[in-house]
């Protein structure tokens, strides 16, 4: 999440809590999609599980997109 500026806090706030509407929600899913990727060994970022679940918070019908759950299953490569 840091080279997308979601990274760590500010003012005690996490950044990630920017993504507060279902339209950045769906921006930051699609964006996660493109940049990680999809062969085996791929780099996984670690904050990944926390980003995915602000997208699951924030708009809940978006964990059932085909890419939500590719990212989920990366994660579990961590």
């Amino acid at each position: 999440m840091l080279e997308y500026g979601l990274h760590g806090e500010d003012g005690g706030v996490p950044r990630l809590s920017m993504i507060d509407d279902e339209e950045k929600a769906a921006a930051l899913l699609q964006l996660l999609d493109r940049g990680v990727g999809k062969s085996e060994g791929s780099v996984i970022p670690h904050d990944l599980p926390e980003a995915l679940e602000q997208v699951r918070r924030v708009a809940p019908h978006l964990a059932d997109t085909q890419v939500f759950r590719r990212l989920a299953t990366a994660t579990r490569r961590l």
